[in-house]
């Protein structure tokens, strides 16, 4: 995998919510529990850790041991965090001697050029920075967010790329875009929508995304095509955008929703029986670095069995107590190939060959279901379904909006008790779906909404009280006396839930109203009676599944 520029990349939810007015309700939302973190990326992280303590909290340079490499050193501190070890003393101390030294990694300041600006490392340098929490506007003394927003070109056929400002040229590329997307959608204005619209303008015709950039506004070939870019690019379209999403109106939606599952696809099959992956040019054999961002992106768009077999790969090529041999003291590191894992079993890690396994380690460990650098340390809401109403009678519109689901799945809608299937939505391009149906004659009391994910597997589901039309009957008479008749008894029995078995809901709702006549008060001079005869429901037990 190319080492210029790079960093590591079923649920029911319940939502009952019954109401005895038309006002509008949401199911509730909860914060979502943190997933446990793998054992296998907390050995990773571990040796990572270690790593960085033992040469000053940053990476050395594989050319100078007085230099450090910062664009490695913020893999290691992304992985740390990914991994649940952002607030470690070590991670702290490695984000404050990035901070200190942040003008040697975005600009030429130690080659005697401080004007130099490099779209690339202040992206990524704001994704770390955001992603330890610190002051975006205020890092080591630099704006951060602002340099990335100065990077972007406004006009022209280039409008929306981040560029090098540089004597040398623009080398900006397909890591440094997505990277600064992600980095800019975890600040309050969130990314530039022009700026997710270049890098969707990246996509090559059969779904990958190119890595290099040049004059041409997009990619014409799928020659260009590149496996690392690809997974880059699919965790900056991640299906959550926080902090207010896009910063502009999201015209790119529709954009979004067509190139998230076209390039998910293409990944998919670019993947080997084993589960590993390889990239393109010098890194197209299979590897353990590139296997590890691919699986992070397939893990963080669902796609749960891809994302399990880059895992396996990823484990084999990992040190463990049983199989270190001559490296015990590296267990949790993770080789780049079997070849780089057999030789560190009989000789150990060299001096010269270490850097290759650091580089390896903090991208490979992200397959471990670890989350996407967008996501790390964020608080999601779990997936929910919402109504407009949750009390309507037969023919009133219904809205149902749901979250959680995957890229561009289809959802089934089922209303039930009987059950009736509904016209099914379609998840957008955040895996967010809204559609609208007039409700059919169903009996009185309490029914269930459901929506179920064809890929997957989501079913959320929220209770909706229905309700039979109010019937009036008005007539005029001579007044004389006035009688109240008693209420008459209830008709048939009241069905109150029990737990449903077999995996299905359980018949909700009552076939049978009692009448209740009411005699009205004679009005004071006026001499009318009205008496209003309506039809009520019974009240019916809930039944939760």
């Amino acid at each position: 995998m190319r080492r210029s520029l790079r960093v590591a990349r079923a649920i029911v939810v319940v939502a009952g919510a019954l109401a005895l007015s038309l006002a509008v309700t949401t199911a509730p939302v909860h914060a979502a529990t943190p997933a446990p973190i793998d054992p296998r990326a907390t050995a990773a992280v571990d040796w990572l850790s270690h790593e960085l303590a033992a040469n000053g909290d940053a990476m050395p340079s594989p050319y100078s041991p007085d230099a450090k490499d910062w664009g490695l050193t913020i893999d290691a501190v992304l992985a740390l965090a990914a991994g649940g070890q952002g607030h470690s003393a070590t991670a702290t101390a490695t984000t404050d001697q990035l901070a200190t030294n942040i003008a040697s990694y975005v600009t030429g300041a130690d080659y005697e050029m401080p004007d130099e600006r490099y779209a690339g490392p202040i992206g990524k340098a704001l994704l770390a920075a955001t992603v330890q929490g610190r002051d975006a506007h205020a890092f080591g003394g630099w704006d951060l967010e602002q340099e990335a927003r100065d990077r972007m070109q406004t006009t022209g056929d280039q409008a929306g790329r981040f560029s090098d400002k540089s004597v040398y040229g623009d080398h900006s590329n397909g890591f440094g875009q997505a990277l600064t997307i992600m980095g800019l959608t975890r600040t309050p204005s969130g990314a530039p929508a022009a700026a997710v619209e270049y890098l969707l303008a990246q996509q090559c015709p059969s779904g990958g995304f190119r890595l290099y950039y040049d004059t041409k506004p997009g990619c014409a070939s799928d020659d260009e095509a590149d496996t690392d870019a690809t997974a880059f690019a699919l965790q900056a379209l991640v299906d959550h955008f926080p902090a207010g999403k896009l910063s502009d109106p999201p015209t790119n939606d529709e954009l979004v929703f067509a190139a998230v599952p076209k390039a998910v696809t293409w990944l998919e099959q670019h993947q080997q029986g084993d589960g590993g992956f390889g990239g393109t040019g010098p890194t197209a054999a299979i590897n353990a670095s590139t296997t590890g961002v691919s699986g992070q992106a397939l893990h963080a768009h669902k796609q749960a069995s891809p994302a399990a077999n880059a895992q396996t790969f990823v484990a084999a090529h990992q040190l463990t107590t049983t199989n270190a041999g001559a490296a015990s003291a590296d267990v949790g590191a993770i080789a780049y190939t079997a070849g780089a894992l057999d030789t560190a079993e009989t000789d150990g890690i060299s001096t010269q060959g270490r850097d290759q396994w650091r580089r390896t380690t903090a991208q490979a460990v992200l397959a471990f279901g670890l989350p996407a650098y967008s996501q790390i340390g964020l608080t999601l809401a779990d997936p929910a379904v919402t109504l407009s109403t949750t009390t309507a009678q037969a023919g009133a519109s219904i809205t149902v909006t749901g979250t959680g689901f995957a890229y561009g799945e289809t959802v089934t809608v089922t209303l039930h008790s009987d059950p009736i299937v509904m016209p099914s939505a379609t998840a957008d391009a955040r895996g967010n779906l809204s559609t609208t149906f007039a409700l059919p004659a169903l009996a009185a009391g309490v029914h269930q909404v459901q929506l179920q994910g064809a890929t997957s597997g989501l079913v959320v589901i929220a209770s909706l009280t229905v309700q039979v039309p109010a019937t009036t009957t008005t007539s005029t008479t001579t007044p004389v006396t006035v009688t109240t008749a008693a209420p008459a008894p209830p008709v048939g029995p009241t069905v109150s839930g029990t737990g449903a078995t077999n995996g299905t809901l359980p018949a909700t709702g009552t076939d049978h109203a009692m009448e209740l006549t009411l005699a009205i008060a004679l009005i004071l001079g006026g001499g009318l009676l009205i008496v209003a005869s309506r039809r009520r429901p019974t009240s019916t037990g809930v039944t939760s599944r």
